[in-house]
């Protein structure tokens, strides 16, 4: 149900900036991030929740499971690729609303080469870090409903399993990395915001010696619109 809803949100803000798009109007670098970003979590929550055990080995004893070993590696690598993509496209956008408004310049890309650096370069690294685990065939059946970076057998990892691995022996090593680049996009998610937060208060403050009524209102309501977006993230 989840996956259902996330992908029907997902498509009704793709939809929306297409819509704009076709009428001819200017599309704002701010909705170019929320696009890919809608992109990335779309088929995130497809193959992942959406799918869920439909692609997972029979063999694994996992409910309503009927693939195989390629489908579940597919489900891995993609799942991999587009959810590493969710969380660099949530911090890119977290960081281009920082340096707009703290920097006071326009929602667009200045030139080429910045525009690639935003929408370009995060799907070049989250493909490289979802080819990784390919050559380790680190893409198994993970116990929790979906194929991912996982050893297998399950378990064969720990010091007290006799037999050794046949698939994933470097799975460990290869989620601690995939591990960091998530904190390093959330850090910088509640980095931006907090910075954010921050300026629009103290800008605030300057502009109106006494911090009452719309003004104090309006900063009140901008934290809590942080807040939220740091919890959605």
């Amino acid at each position: 149900t989840g996956g259902l809803l996330s992908m029907i949100a997902s498509h009704c803000i793709t939809r929306d900036v297409l819509i704009r798009y076709h009428r001819g109007e200017r599309i704002r670098l701010t909705h170019k991030i929320v696009f890919e970003l809608s992109l990335a979590n779309f088929w995130a929550s497809f193959f992942s929740p959406f799918l869920s055990t439909w692609m997972v080995p029979k063999e694994s004893g996992a409910y309503q499971a009927a693939g195989n070993t390629v489908s579940c590696t597919a489900q891995g690598l993609l799942d991999c690729f587009f959810y590493g993509l969710s969380a660099f496209m949530n911090a890119a956008l977290a960081l281009a609303y920082c340096i707009i408004v703290k920097r006071r310049r326009k929602d667009e890309a200045r030139s080429r080469r910045s525009l690639f650096i935003v929408l370009g370069l995060p799907p070049i690294i989250c493909f490289f870090l979802a080819i990784k685990p390919l050559f380790d065939q680190s893409y198994n059946y993970t116990n929790f409903h979906v194929c991912g970076i996982a050893e297998h057998p399950l378990g064969c990892l720990s010091e007290n399993y006799d037999d050794q691995c046949t698939r994933g022996s470097n799975a460990r090593e290869i989620k601690i990395a995939r591990f960091a680049c998530i904190c390093l996009a959330n850090i910088t998610i509640v980095v931006s915001v907090c910075v954010l937060i921050q300026h629009v208060v103290s800008t605030e403050r300057r502009m109106a010696s006494d911090a009452t009524g719309s003004s104090y209102g309006l900063s009140i309501k901008i934290t809590w619109q942080g807040i939220w977006y740091v919890a959605g993230a």
